[in-house]
């Protein structure tokens, strides 16, 4: 992949490095498949073509003195929104968000450890590297839902069977938190100040008829999932081949937890910075996609 042709959406503005936080007024960008290097406001920048301009200057309310904000962003395709990055929340926020994630990577951590792991993820650049699909799904093939193989971990020795199921529920468990917490506030009508599109919104509430049906099924499944999913999949690791996840359904949740890195989308020649606790809401089956590290600013415990 060479990224250095495509047109950036860069938090930054030119000189600044500090966090700079999102606005509820998003910024609706039309693009087409193929080159956009023409959308206004851009630069270039060693070989990259970076779109800048889209903060704007508010007053603190603490000093008064201007701060820049972030707007959120909207790429919309043929008349379809296709994404939405929604930036970091405000700074109280922020605090709460910061300590839930930091026990969310310690769960992740241990399941990691200990749980036995799922099929090798060819996505990534170790094609060994684990991947665990947590939930309830129905595979390839079959017609009935199921509690995938990852989280109910069958298999192994028996003696450890209750620790590896332990370590899989902690997962499960914090995102469900986190899900309530930090991202389903963004639909409810008086704190959507995001922005959230109507064809975003409606697909999501729409999930939560599918898990009422799941959860007659399933019973307790409420207590380990969320109205707005079915399946987790914790990443530590970029994702550096270009795909799809054609098994999804419209709009995929992605939440950073790690660093800053870059949201890949080589069909439109975009890519799209992703700042830590950052929200993307987007057709992972139909855009292919993939994530790289942004030089000086990335690690490798992204997600």
């Amino acid at each position: 992949m060479d990224l250095t042709k495509w047109t950036t959406f860069d938090q930054r503005q030119r000189g600044r490095r500090e966090i700079i936080h999102s606005v509820s007024n998003p910024l609706t960008i039309s693009v087409r498949r193929g080159d956009n290097s023409d959308i206004p406001d851009t630069y270039t920048s060693d070989g990259m073509t970076d779109v800048w301009g889209y903060g704007i200057l508010l007053p603190s309310s603490s000093t008064g003195k201007p701060r820049v904000y972030r707007r959120n962003l909207l790429l919309s395709l043929g008349g379809e929104i296709v994404l939405q990055r929604i930036g970091q929340p405000e700074w109280n926020i922020r605090a709460q968000q910061g300590a839930l994630v930091k026990r969310g990577r310690q769960v992740v951590e241990a399941m990691q450890r200990d749980a036995i792991p799922g099929r090798p993820d060819s996505r990534n650049s170790e094609a060994r590297h684990p991947v665990y699909h947590l939930g309830i799904w129905a595979g390839q093939g079959q017609t009935t839902p199921v509690w995938t193989s990852d989280t109910k971990q069958s298999s192994g020795p028996a003696a450890t069977h209750t620790t590896r199921r332990d370590r899989v529920d902690n997962v499960l468990l914090f995102a469900r938190q986190y899900m309530e917490d930090h991202i389903a506030r963004y639909l409810h009508s008086r704190t959507n100040r995001h922005g959230i599109p109507e064809e975003i919104e409606a697909e999501l509430r729409s999930r939560a008829d599918v898990f009422a049906v799941l959860q007659r099924t399933f019973p307790g499944a409420d207590s380990l999932l969320h109205p707005l999913y079915s399946i987790v999949t914790p990443f530590t690791t970029f994702s550096p081949r270009e795909h799809r996840d054609t098994s999804d359904t419209d709009y995929s949740i992605l939440a950073n937890f790690g660093a800053g890195c870059w949201l890949v989308l080589p069909e439109l020649q975009l890519r799209v910075h992703l700042q830590p606790y950052d929200l993307v809401i987007f057709q992972t089956n139909s855009l292919t996609h993939a994530t790289a590290a942004v030089d000086g600013d990335c690690e490798a415990d992204q997600r």
